[in-house]
């Protein structure tokens, strides 16, 4: 075998702290020190082995929890009365403009990857669907380097009707991430357990363990995560230091600092109970999936 499976799964941290040596970046003189060091398997080893790499215990978590994310995103949806849809992929025109699209041969003429389900959905709720879903590929052709923009990644995609206000959706989306946090908690505990690993005393407490979270999850006790309002949101952000004007569109860096200033606001509530306080998880689902409450008014 081209490397040892303990070898493949061993604690990031290990690496950053000098306690094990990169396999790919060892030099031939260097054996005796590492016969001293256990080994870590590098990325370009592990990708050139991938077959192997994916019986590590944290490659079969990951994968389960993937799929777990699915699979909590689908039920909490169908339960909600979502009609579960599958769009096509192959285009005759770019589905929502730009230059961020791929274009392909299709037989005798030019086809486009799509971008996203937006429009075949916008059409089904206009012919009374009401509430639709989908989990499948999106290909952006944005050449970035970033961890926020990939060229291909699987959506999980909703739309639906509101009759009166907008905080419909937010109502569905907030109950819809409880559901699916509070599921991973009751149903792949073990598999998270598996991918992060806790250091006590200095030690690693399972060395299986590959990755380190900051702290696990933390859920509101009333299943209620923090709503702002666009005005809100940028008086937060001046306090931080940020000088905007009154109708600044809400970047990538500036939710990134407001999601720092309500950490910052948690940890001054935490020793007030009688105050709702705001969890990590409040946090990072405003951040991610409440962003409508932040957009500039129209």
């Amino acid at each position: 075998m081209p490397f040892e499976l303990k070898d493949a799964q061993r604690p990031e941290s290990a690496a950053e702290a000098g306690e094990v040596g990169d396999e790919e970046t060892e030099s031939p003189q260097s054996t005796a020190e590492a016969d001293k060091k256990e080994v870590r398997v590098g990325l370009h080893t592990r990708l050139n082995n991938r077959i192997i790499d994916l019986r590590t215990q944290t490659s079969q978590a990951i994968f389960r929890i993937q799929s777990g994310a699915c699979t909590l995103f689908r039920e909490f949806l169908l339960s909600k009365n979502f009609v579960e849809i599958h769009t096509p992929k192959l285009l005759g025109a770019a589905s929502e403009g730009g230059a961020n699209v791929f274009t392909v041969q299709y037989f005798d003429r030019k086809a486009y990857l799509a971008q996203s389900p937006q429009l075949y959905k916008q059409m089904l709720i206009t012919s009374d669907f009401e509430r639709v879903f989908e989990i499948a590929p999106v290909f952006r052709a944005e050449n970035s380097l970033t961890h926020r923009h990939m060229t291909e990644f699987v959506g999980l995609d909703l739309e639906m009707v509101f009759e009166e206000h907008y905080h419909e959706v937010l109502e569905i989306i907030e109950e819809m991430f409880m559901f699916i946090f509070k599921g991973f908690k009751e149903r792949y505990s073990k598999e998270i357990e598996t991918v992060r690993y806790e250091r006590f005393d200095g030690y690693v407490v399972d060395d299986r363990r590959q990755f380190s979270f900051v702290q696990p999850f933390e859920l509101p006790e009333d299943g209620k995560v923090v709503r702002l309002t666009y005005s809100e949101g940028i008086k937060m952000l001046r306090e931080s230091g940020e000088k905007i004007d009154d109708f600044a569109d809400m970047t990538y860096f500036l939710l990134k600092t407001l999601s720092n200033a309500l950490e910052h606001h948690r940890r001054k509530l935490s020793a007030n109970s009688s105050k709702r306080s705001i969890t990590p998880t409040s946090v990072s689902t405003i951040v991610s999936t409440l962003t409508n409450a932040l957009r500039r008014p129209r």
